[in-house]
């Protein structure tokens, strides 16, 4: 009788060189991001998303902060969402979850060649 199994491999934490690093710039800061994500974390926004109204919009801010690369770079988000001085649109925030989908699942938009 055939046995109905297949191995599947994970990932070893890789480092992009420095030119590729993810990084995102809000209010004049520049955010350092991890260099990679779990795949959970993408599916579970990306099935949010699909969801649509406030499923999606309830993940944005947790997939930011986990994408964030340490303490300092948390903190320093942390300090701008809740400023009094300056206020991050939803807008702006789905903007940035869609750049950071885009960077780590390689779904970045190609440049068009000349």
């Amino acid at each position: 009788m055939a046995k109905h199994h297949r191995s599947f491999s994970v990932k070893k934490r890789g480092q992009r060189p420095d030119d590729e690093k993810v990084t995102f710039e809000l209010n004049d800061r520049t955010y350092k991001c991890k260099d990679e994500v779990q795949g959970a974390l993408i599916l579970d926004f990306v099935s949010a998303a699909d969801s649509g109204g406030a499923a999606a919009a309830s993940k944005i801010l947790p997939f930011i902060r986990a994408s964030l690369d340490g303490q300092e770079e948390l903190d320093a988000f942390n300090e701008l969402l809740e400023s009094d001085d300056v206020f991050v649109e939803m807008e702006t925030l789905g903007e940035i979850v869609g750049f950071l989908i885009e960077e780590y699942s390689d779904q970045r938009p190609t440049k068009a060649s000349s």
